[in-house]
């Protein structure tokens, strides 16, 4: 069953744009349908504890969105790094966007940034298993 509805894949989409989020065309342009079968939330597909991490990042749906379709998409290894970063960078988009100015001073805010931190590596050591490489 898939995780997201087209009218959630349209808000990632509307997001993603207005907060400036790195994406290729691709992600805006697939067929929302397409788009539901390939974003399956946070972790990978068929992962144990995806559901869970789904919810922990819930936040964070847009960035894991661009970083699903770009493993769907695939390529080489240098691929995969750039698209990791950009998931990485992407959170952080997403991160500023919730806790804006206080987002220094504000303990959940330091808490979701170690969080971040921890997808980021968690994609960078475990991502091989889902990257569609050519």
């Amino acid at each position: 069953m898939p995780r997201y509805t087209e009218a959630d894949i349209t808000r990632f989409r509307q997001r993603a744009y207005e907060l400036g989020m790195l994406a290729r065309m691709s992600f805006f342009r697939r067929p929302v349908a397409e788009m539901v079968a390939i974003c399956n939330g946070v972790g990978g597909a068929g992962a144990w504890g995806s559901d869970i991490l789904t919810w922990i990042y819930r936040y964070y749906q847009a960035s894991a969105a661009i970083h699903d379709e770009g493993y769907d998409t695939g390529g080489t290894d240098e691929d995969r790094r750039r698209l990791d970063l950009e998931f990485y960078l992407n959170l952080q988009v997403e991160w500023e966007d919730r806790y804006r100015t206080l987002r220094w001073i504000n303990p959940r805010a330091l808490l979701d940034r170690r969080k971040i931190y921890l997808a980021y590596k968690a994609v960078r050591a475990l991502g091989h298993n889902y990257f569609r490489y050519r």
